[in-house]
């Protein structure tokens, strides 16, 4: 099998454009609930006073559209499971800020909750592994 360059820059632009819908509708609803009200390095348009978060939303779901649309185009080219990852990722970009349980900084969102498992399961396999000499 050889790799297609095309549909690997296709892919590439995929998940960030996906990516950064994610990460754009996560700064909204931190600002939002408060958690992020002072500009530091890392804050997002909305904190810093750029862009509203209507404005910010409006890009939302723009770049889900387009990030959906090159996904579709994937899905014809490659096959069904595209969409079955592309439909995990869809849901774990709109859900990944969302309050599931109270924590100690405020609410946990499903990404920690996922990154906390994954974390977990490589520590586990990593502390399996035999000792060297």
């Amino acid at each position: 099998m050889r790799l297609n360059i095309g549909l690997l820059l296709l892919s590439l632009l995929a998940m960030a454009l996906l990516h950064t819908a994610a990460n754009m509708l996560s700064d909204v609803i931190d600002w939002k609930r408060g958690l992020d009200r002072e500009a530091t390095p890392v804050s997002g348009a909305v904190v810093r006073g750029l862009l509203s978060p209507q404005q910010v939303l409006k890009g939302v779901a723009v770049l889900f559209v387009l990030g959906s649309a090159l996904g579709l185009i994937l899905i014809w080219l490659r096959g069904i499971l595209i969409l079955y990852i592309e439909i995990a990722g869809i849901i774990l970009g709109l859900t990944h800020s969302r309050p599931i349980t109270p924590g100690p900084g405020g609410y946990s969102g499903l990404r920690s909750k996922i990154f906390t498992a994954v974390n977990r399961c490589l520590k586990s396999r990593r502390d399996a592994r035999p000792k060297g000499p």
